[in-house]
């Protein structure tokens, strides 16, 4: 089974490991608005509190009030690796979605393990593949027009897991400011997410800080490379 981590893009709505896959769970909470202007691209702030309102997405939408049943530590603490995630679009709220930030939601059977510095980049974009077409050339998924570099290669600060496992799936662990929003329509396409991580300040190696994932969604799947964030082919 697959796991994936569970992601949340916060958005101003207008009339969003271990071995294995986990599918992720994304949300869009126009309630959060923009991101502090000043902020700096990669820029973490943590435990966001997502409380869903009328408005707010999160995908899989299974997932929207509860925490996942696995957990995942690819891309962010593993070693350089290239990562590439597929969102259905029917998961998505009609509408245009202007995405600000990548949220992650700490694993809840875990606590207290420590952060690092990642070196980090992020692109969104449309793609007419889903989870069982996915290839695994990362290129070929691209199939809806150029994506966008949301968050160029930058260095981001991983934080330290908290000392206590969390009890609320609405607050999620760190958020990571995009330098370039992306605006997201579902009736265009599904949402694609592809992440490089170039090498964090661990050396390199794996380590433990397990992000919530979910393992057997119907709407999502993934492809990822270990040890060479410049591959051009995943599994």
């Amino acid at each position: 089974m697959y796991r994936l981590t569970t992601l949340a893009f916060v958005a101003l709505t207008m009339p969003l490991f271990a071995q294995g896959q986990h599918e992720g769970v994304i949300k869009i909470d126009p309630s959060m608005g923009a991101p502090n202007p000043t902020a700096p691209a990669g820029q973490v702030s943590n435990n966001n509190n997502l409380v869903p309102n009328t408005h707010a997405i999160i995908l899989p939408a299974a997932q929207a009030t509860s925490f996942g049943n696995a957990n995942n530590v690819i891309p962010f603490t593993w070693t350089p690796s290239h990562y590439m995630q597929v969102f259905h679009a029917s998961d998505v709220k009609a509408g245009s979605h202007l995405m600000f930030s990548l949220g992650l939601r700490q694993d809840n059977a875990f606590s207290g393990f420590t952060g690092a510095i990642a070196d980090i980049e992020i692109w969104l974009g449309y793609t007419k593949k889903n989870r069982t077409t996915l290839l695994t050339t990362y290129a070929s998924n691209w199939d809806s027009g150029t994506p966008v570099n949301v968050l160029p290669r930058t260095s981001i600060c991983i934080p330290d897991m908290p000392s206590t496992r969390p009890t609320n799936p609405h607050v999620f662990f760190f958020q990571i400011f995009f330098r370039v929003p992306f605006s997201y329509d579902p009736s265009k396409g599904n949402l694609l997410i592809e992440i490089k991580q170039h090498g964090h300040s661990k050396g390199n190696r794996i380590f433990t800080l397990p992000l919530d994932a979910q393992s057997g969604s119907a709407t999502t799947s993934r492809i990822f490379a270990s040890n060479n964030s410049n591959a051009t082919v995943g599994s």
